[in-house]
């Protein structure tokens, strides 16, 4: 669960130190802070994560598997059935004109 406690914590030992205190630094440095942030944000869900990238205005979302996606109620009618309902497998649409 997000902890406001514990990314501002990250947020100001980052600042503090020198290796990414500066863009510069940080972006000469990129290796070591994208496996400290990688460590760091392993603790959180995507739903934490998510839910704080909007509430805080910054673009995000959510990578997802094709299962993901069809698991999903709100998509379930864009999966094709005959009329037994067994699942169609497509990779295109009739479309006529």
């Amino acid at each position: 669960m997000y902890d406001a406690g514990y990314t501002n914590g990250l947020i100001n030992q980052l600042v503090e130190n020198p290796l990414f205190s500066t863009n510069t630094n940080r972006v000469k440095n990129r290796k070591e802070l994208f496996k400290l942030l990688e460590s760091k944000i392993s603790d959180f869900t995507s739903n934490d994560l998510i839910q704080q990238f909007i509430k805080n205005d910054v673009p995000a979302g959510i990578i997802k598997s094709v299962k993901e996606v069809f698991e999903q109620t709100e998509n379930e009618a864009l999966i094709l059935t005959d009329e037994n309902g067994k699942r169609v497998k497509t990779t295109a649409f009739d479309i006529q004109f």
